[in-house]
């Protein structure tokens, strides 16, 4: 009888050995340098992960080159988390609006205002869109200088679901989408996204460069932001940064202009 209680007090100490074992082992791989020479928790903790920003306006100086045709003009550009992204072109140091873009979770709308037209993008229609799975939130992270995980989650928690390497002293998160795979490039010495890049079928690539980072009120952010795919390229030069809450104004009636296809309205505003 009291061999039987000595071996089952020995089964007993072996198990909890064995519990003792896989808890510091789960712990350990929270906490175990990745490449970079951060821990997780400490990526998890970076700006472009965890910030969660509401409200973003600025003053912008657009640069595009769209197929060979050269375009740039001032404006301003709002941003409220999950309901819109207004870009508008001004004249005269911005007394007058000559056009402007409203990007929604539903579509994009382009609104040339001197010439009394615009163009309309539902997502919906656009089979390339929905095939690739993109969708709105992805364009407002890019925009915000954040990562996202092609599947919805928060960032913060997709970052476990992320292969984690370095490259050139930086620290790079993929995520593999749909039909694209995301790299988030961040710069380890100060927190920031560098790079975000999409590629699609290992030959289409999509690329936001991130640089001249500036103080704001929650955190350093790009003023320079470069977007390039394939012939198209549009640069964005932000200032007067601020997160302070607004109203994000609208177009709520079209009747009283022409609606055309996108591709004359461009060519319309770069007369």
């Amino acid at each position: 009888m009291e061999r039987k209680r000595d071996r089952i007090q020995y089964m007993t100490c072996l198990l909890l050995l064995a519990l003792l074992i896989a808890v510091n082992g789960c712990r350990s791989s929270k906490t175990t340098t990745v490449p970079g020479g951060m821990t997780l928790k400490e990526i998890k903790n970076l700006p472009p992960v965890k910030s969660q920003t509401e409200y973003l306006s600025a003053k912008v100086r657009l640069n595009a080159n769209l197929k060979g045709k050269e375009f740039s003009a001032n404006g301003s550009i709002k941003i409220k988390r999950g309901e819109g992204i207004l870009i508008s072109i001004n004249a005269l140091g911005g007394i007058i609006e000559v056009a402007r873009i409203e990007i929604t979770p539903e579509e994009a709308l382009f609104v040339y205002r001197l010439g009394r037209k615009y163009a309309r993008l539902r997502y919906s229609e656009i089979e390339a869109f929905n095939n690739l799975g993109l969708d709105y939130r992805m364009l407002e992270s890019i925009l915000l200088n954040e990562i996202f995980s092609p599947d919805g989650a928060l960032a913060e928690k997709a970052v476990d679901k992320m292969d984690i390497t370095s490259s050139n002293g930086e620290l790079v998160l993929s995520a593999a989408g749909k039909k694209i795979d995301y790299k988030f490039y961040i710069r380890p010495s100060e927190g920031n996204l560098v790079l975000t890049q999409g590629k699609y079928a290992r030959s289409i690539s999509v690329d936001c460069n991130y640089s001249d980072f500036v103080e704001s009120e929650t955190r350093p952010r790009p003023s320079r932001l470069h977007f390039s795919a394939g012939n198209i390229s549009l640069r964005l030069q932000m200032s007067n940064i601020k997160e302070s809450p607004f109203k994000l104004s609208r177009t709520t009636d079209t009747s009283s202009y022409e609606k055309i296809d996108l591709s004359r309205l461009l060519n319309n505003l770069n007369q």
